[in-house]
């Protein structure tokens, strides 16, 4: 069991919603995050949350059109392996979502389920279980999956009574497709663990259609155990880029933008029970050409082994 709880998959590809019309980073995506164990199945529950500035002016000031956006994520989440190479992973959150404006005079809410993820990854590379005494032993994960239209997305901007809002909704509205490439690398107590995700969006019955998005992440991590319980702190580096939205063929402009965050965490194993947290602070944003600003985001989970 101790040489099991060494190894993890270092997953953080923050898919994450974004907070104004004119950022179009899209809503509807999945986060994936550290997976425990990599070898056996789970089933746990996720609390996420981030925050944003909208509708800044030149150089990041606020002003009465400014408003400030509070996105929190609860989330089921599990793995299930049918053989011993493959992974289905299955995400299902549920979002309350809290706009407000610069003065603080009025507040609207959206709450409710979020749009599912299936997962199914393919295990490339492994000499982990390898009997050989390895300096160095890895892991190779590449497969793909689909994000499922289980949330309501309503965009109408002459609703007074609604955020009209695309990027505020619960959901997309749209069927998605997901790829990815993770790869985790070992040496003792060290490790580093990198991967890739792609998310290619289609048009939802509104003809709405969110810009594409690419994310990747490298983090160094560090195992130890302390009295029964498995210790591992890590830091890296998290990037993420969104292409434009498009509007029933029209492309939005001034949609789409990038980020660049330093990330930090800590998990805990214990038996069956994983427990951990991290969080993600912006070093470099420019999302919607400057009139959106991100702050800090941070994750929790309880995770139980089967």
């Amino acid at each position: 069991m101790k040489k099991i709880l060494t190894f993890f998959a270092l997953l953080i590809a923050g898919m994450n919603a974004f907070a104004c019309e004119i950022c179009g980073c899209g809503v509807g995506n999945f986060y994936m995050g550290i997976t425990p164990q990599f070898n056996r199945h789970f089933i746990g529950v996720r609390y996420r949350q981030m925050s944003f500035d909208s509708h800044l002016g030149t150089g990041g000031t606020k002003s009465h059109l400014t408003t400030h956006e509070l996105f929190q994520t609860a989330e089921l989440w599990a793995r299930f392996y049918p053989t011993q190479r493959w992974q289905v992973m299955a995400f299902l959150p549920y979002h309350v979502n809290r706009q407000t404006d610069y003065n603080q005079t009025f507040s609207k809410t959206l709450s409710g389920l979020g749009e599912g993820v299936l997962l199914a990854n393919y295990r490339l590379l492994d000499n982990v279980a390898d009997t050989t005494q390895r300096r160095f032993r890895h892991n190779l994960f590449i497969g793909g999956g689909i994000k499922l239209p289980t949330a309501q997305f309503r965009f109408d901007a002459t609703d007074n009574q609604q955020v009209a809002n695309p990027n505020f909704q619960l959901g997309s509205g749209s069927t998605d497709f997901l790829a990815n490439f993770m790869y985790v690398i070992r040496a003792g107590k060290w490790g580093l663990s990198t991967d890739l995700n792609f998310k290619i969006n289609t048009a939802n019955a509104d003809g709405y259609r969110f810009g594409n998005r690419i994310s990747g992440q490298a983090a160094l991590f560090y195992t130890r155990n302390v009295r029964g319980v498995s210790v591992m702190p890590y830091v890296g580096a998290f990037g993420e880029h969104s292409l434009h939205d498009n509007n029933n063929g029209v492309v939005i402009s001034n949609t789409g933008g990038s980020a660049t965050f330093a990330v930090g965490g800590l998990e805990f194993y214990i038996g069956r029970v994983s427990i951990g947290c991290n969080f993600q602070q912006p070093l470099r944003q420019d999302f919607a050409n400057g009139t959106i600003k991100t702050y800090g985001r941070a994750v929790a989970h309880l995770t139980i082994m089967i």
